[in-house]
C-alpha cells in the first residue's frame, strides 16, 4: 500500500531512527568492504570478490547490515500505513458524528423496520444465536 505524498505519515517513515541506524550501518559495512577490495565504489560482483580475496567475513556482514536496512525499512513503511489507516478511520468517524446530515443517514442505515410484536420474535427465532459473537 502506498501513502499519500502529503501525508504526515510519510515524513515519520523517512525520520526513523531505526531505518537512519540501519542506513549507517549499511554504509560503514560497505566502507569496510570497498578498503578491504582497495576501491572507491563496490562494483557488480563485489561479494565474490571478496570471497575470493579472502575477505568473506566482511561480504557477510555487507550482506547482513543490507538485509536488515530492508527488513527496517519495510517494518517502518507498514507501520506508517497502519498509522495512515487508523487515522483516516478515526477522522471519518469524527465527520459521521459531526455532519447531522451524514449522522441522521447513518442512523437510518441501521434503524429497524417497523414490526409488530409477533413479527419481532419471528425474526428473532429465524436468526441465529450470536451473543457468544457478539460478546468477543
Amino acid at each position: 500500500a502506498d501513502l499519500p505524498a502529503d501525508c504526515p505519515e510519510r515524513e515519520a517513515m523517512r525520520s526513523c531512527e531505526r531505518v537512519a541506524a540501519a542506513n549507517a550501518e549499511v554504509e560503514g559495512a560497505r566502507r569496510e568492504l570497498a578498503a578491504l577490495l582497495g576501491v572507491a565504489d563496490l562494483p557488480r560482483y563485489s561479494k565474490a570478490k571478496a570471497r575470493a580475496a579472502g575477505h568473506g567475513d566482511a561480504a557477510d556482514r555487507y550482506e547482513a547490515a543490507r538485509k536488515r536496512r530492508f527488513k527496517r525499512t519495510h517494518e517502518a513503511r507498514e507501520h506508517a500505513v497502519e498509522e495512515y489507516r487508523l487515522r483516516v478511520y478515526k477522522e471519518g468517524l469524527e465527520r459521521l458524528r459531526t455532519t447531522p446530515s451524514l449522522r441522521r443517514a447513518m442512523l437510518n442505515t441501521h434503524a429497524w423496520g417497523p414490526r409488530s410484536e409477533d413479527e419481532a420474535i419471528a425474526f428473532g427465532l429465524d436468526r441465529r444465536d450470536r451473543t457468544g459473537e457478539l460478546r468477543a
